[in-house]
């Protein structure tokens, strides 16, 4: 299978950020149609749309 490719990719502050709520509302909004990556604490989000200032917000602690 070839890798998926999404329209829009978010960089994220992984400090802090709880992954149960990201993953609560990528899994909402596009259900398994976005992939994660993480890396020296920067969270990749590539999705079919972008998330809002208010949804990365409340994935905060």
């Amino acid at each position: 299978m070839g890798q998926m490719s999404y329209s829009f990719r978010q960089e994220l502050d992984g400090t802090n950020l709880s992954a149960v709520k990201l993953e609560r509302i990528l899994s909402r909004r596009w259900s398994n149609r976005y992939t994660v990556e993480m890396q020296s604490n920067r969270l990749t989000v590539c999705t079919p749309g972008l998330l809002s200032d208010r949804d990365i917000a409340s994935c905060y602690r």
